[in-house]
């Protein structure tokens, strides 16, 4: 038998001729990798959803006090904390014994309110619903993590609001 190709014989190129055992063992890899659940990050303040009491004093550097016990989890407040270089009047935290931070509520200076709005509609686009009653304005985000709705009340703060996403939107 010739051991040569003959003269038309089409040749394989080199990226075809990889064992393929390895080429199967690279793609299993790859899909593990993208399989294995990761952890949800919250877009605020660096936090990730789940985290317990510890990691969330830990992450903001201050001081949680327990406001209230409820049905859902405890509730968390902390004071006199920075967003960036702006000033948080108050923070909340439901903070679940068995599923971990659940919500965050962040309560803003109004006059802050301009810039906030402007920031997430760079970082996430429009927002998903606006509405505008008895001089309240509010605002909804979605992004693949967090539900985000600020909400502006004239005279009071300017609140934000932080929830995990509960619907998986290739489902709808």
């Amino acid at each position: 038998m010739n051991a040569l190709p003959s003269p038309g014989r089409w040749r394989r190129p080199w990226f075809l001729a990889w064992p393929q055992p390895a080429l199967v063992a690279c793609l299993l890899a790859v899909v593990m990798t993208l399989a294995i659940p990761q952890p949800a990050w919250s877009a605020a303040m660096g936090l990730a959803w789940g985290s317990g009491v510890v990691d969330v004093r830990q992450q903001l550097d201050c001081d949680l006090e327990i406001h209230e016990h409820s049905d859902e989890g405890v509730v968390y407040t902390g004071e006199d904390l920075h967003l960036g270089a702006l000033p948080v009047h108050r923070l909340r935290a439901l903070i679940a014994p068995e599923t971990g931070l659940q919500r965050l509520v962040v309560a803003l200076p109004p006059q802050d309110s301009s810039e906030v709005l402007a920031a997430l509609r760079a970082r996430y686009g429009a927002p998903v619903s606006t509405s505008h009653e008895d001089g309240s304005q509010d605002w909804m985000w979605m992004t693949q993590d967090d539900c985000i709705h600020a909400l502006r009340i004239p005279g009071e703060d300017f609140l934000l609001t932080y929830r995990p996403v509960r619907l998986d939107l290739s489902q709808l």
